[in-house]
């Protein structure tokens, strides 16, 4: 694996770096830097946490419905599944603790990057993953995003949004400039 090369952009409300070519602002979501041609979001096996909370009535008759969901198949940890302008990353197994692990992370970033520039997107919002609703420290799923970037290269996509939260924008840049300083020695 090459190294990963890091250059920081003193910014505002966000912190700005290039890695592989590809801009990375990170910033909280009340901050978009930019519009973004699609969303990321973290996936369970089941696709549950990207279910509509609102019971909707269906003409389907309930039993079909228990068989359907009797029936279902979990997904495969690590892929991805397109939902218009989302982009669920799985990577949770709900049925297991902690329901998500950096492996998982790491290979549903490859394949979700690799799905946004085949779909021809050239901006994308990634939250830290394996952090929102998993247990994996911020700064190592910064890393986790760098690596992948850096190990793809990308015909369309130039640009991503990493969602921050509010409460870690001061911890991420120092990360950030910590990081690149080590880099440049």
């Amino acid at each position: 694996m090459k190294p990963v090369t890091l250059n920081l952009i003193p910014g505002g409300r966000c912190t700005e770096f290039w890695v592989n070519q590809v801009y990375l602002v990170a910033s909280p979501s009340a901050h978009p830097p930019f519009a973004t041609d699609a969303v990321v979001l973290e996936e369970d096996t089941y696709l549950v946490l990207s279910a509509d909370a609102v019971v909707r009535h269906t003409e389907e008759h309930p039993i079909r419905l228990m068989t359907a969901l009797f029936d279902q198949q979990p997904l495969e940890l690590g892929c991805v599944v397109v939902r218009g302008n989302r982009l669920l990353a799985v990577i949770h197994d709900l049925d297991r603790d902690p329901t998500c692990c950096e492996q998982w992370v790491s290979q549903a970033l490859h394949v979700c990057l690799k799905q946004a520039d085949q779909l021809g997107l050239r901006s994308l919002a990634l939250p830290l993953l394996g952090s929102v609703h998993g247990r994996i420290p911020y700064t190592r799923s910064l890393i986790l995003i760098s690596e992948a970037v850096s190990a793809l290269s990308f015909q369309a996509l130039r640009r991503i949004w990493l969602i921050v939260p509010e409460t870690q924008q001061m911890a991420m840049e120092r990360f950030l400039r910590l990081r690149t300083a080590n880099r440049s020695q």
